[in-house]
């Protein structure tokens, strides 16, 4: 996927960026409509995978914390009440003025009263040994990582604190452009 963000700040503790509804993007997606995440690993359908335009469709203000190998989304919808948290564990690359992004499948879905639950559990599993994604002891750093979000979950610490819940973009900030097409293929 790829999608247009616009970098509200960039400090040594991390960056903050926002990803405005109905922003242009790019996706990956099986020929018969599957999103990758969802094809098994034993399945040669993304080897034909396509590349979609597509519409991102909710609000999204996005912490990166600097080293860190997680990022944390606060959704938003349309009318720009907040809806939940988002852990994506992943590891960041920056290169030409562009955050590539790899995604470590296993998510945490957090609600407002930061109740959290696991998802995409099973894929990330599957995936565990396979060349393509990732090793058994990459896979328990990634879960330790996981454990790390999950301790400021629980405590209220961290974006989790909710000082960004009402954040507003600035009306005068014009759309994004449909970003240049990934050059990266998924694995397989």
């Amino acid at each position: 996927m790829a999608v247009g963000a616009r970098v509200i700040s960039a400090k040594p503790g991390g960056r903050l960026l926002w990803i405005a509804p109905q922003s242009p993007m790019w996706r990956h997606r099986a020929r018969d409509g599957r999103h990758w995440r969802d094809v098994p690993v034993t399945d040669d359908s993304m080897r034909e995978a396509e590349l979609v335009t597509d519409i991102w469709t909710n609000a999204s203000l996005i912490w990166q914390p600097a080293s860190a190998k997680h990022a944390i989304w606060q959704r938003f919808d349309a009318t720009g009440r907040f809806q939940n948290w988002y852990v994506n564990l992943e590891e960041r690359r920056h290169q030409f003025g562009q955050i590539n992004v790899i995604d470590h499948e296993l998510d945490i879905l957090v609600n407002s009263d930061r109740d959290w639950h696991w998802k995409d559990e099973e894929s990330f599993a599957a995936k565990i040994g396979d060349p393509a994604y990732w090793t058994r002891e990459e896979a328990e750093r990634i879960r330790a990582e996981a454990a790390t979000v999950i301790g400021q979950i629980e405590s209220g610490t961290g974006i989790f604190d909710g000082r960004l819940r009402r954040f507003l973009p600035d009306p005068t900030w014009p759309p994004p452009d449909l970003p240049p097409v990934p050059a990266r293929r998924l694995p397989g």
